[in-house]
């Protein structure tokens, strides 16, 4: 329900358990609270990428492959860039999940759709368009570990993320960057 805030904390129950992670979805899983929200304050460096790697895991268990839940609406721009990205000719694929390698793993597997059909019982495909709407766990390292710190970083700081979905960013604010408080918000229907 919209208003909830979700605290993020390392599970004292369950060390194996990335922070955040709950029985019931935790860490944004259920798409329903518009709020994250984990308290830190120092850089954990190699730590804290591992912490990722934990609760990426955690999280695939929990989530559909694609990592967008029914209660989110992608849109797609019908002006600009990406113009010919439209519902039908493109997956969804959360890169905080899955990088490339993994996409490529599903795909081999059966568990992504890689083409499409142009016209229906021929043989006649087109490839399909990948997007994320994530961050990966390497674009998240370099973004709190060399481009951040480059201009002042948020060490000690309060990282907001406005349309957190899963709450990677919030998460990694914390573990990589060292911010005191991260929030994220997400609203879905």
């Amino acid at each position: 329900a919209a208003g909830q805030l979700f605290e993020l904390r390392r599970s004292t129950q369950n060390p194996e358990k990335p922070a955040g992670t709950d029985d019931d979805g935790g860490a944004g899983a259920g798409g329903q609270g518009p709020a994250k929200r984990r308290k830190g304050g120092k850089k954990r460096g190699d730590n804290g990428l591992q912490d990722l790697v934990a609760l990426q895991a955690w999280m695939r268990e929990k989530l559909p492959v694609s990592g967008t839940l029914d209660s989110e609406k992608m849109y797609y721009n019908p002006t600009g860039d990406f113009t010919e990205h439209t519902e039908a000719n493109t997956v969804s694929v959360d890169a905080f999940l899955w990088d490339d390698n993994d996409v490529d793993e599903l795909c081999e597997a059966g568990k992504l759709p890689r083409n499409m059909c142009l016209e229906c019982n021929s043989r006649k495909t087109q490839p399909l368009n990948f997007v994320s709407h994530s961050l990966s766990i390497p674009e998240l390292n370099f973004v709190f570990t060399e481009a951040l710190p480059s201009v002042g970083g948020v060490e000690g700081g309060l990282v907001v993320d406005v349309g957190s979905r899963l709450g990677c960013v919030v998460y990694a604010a914390i573990v990589l960057g060292g911010a005191k408080e991260s929030v994220g918000v997400e609203i879905n229907k």
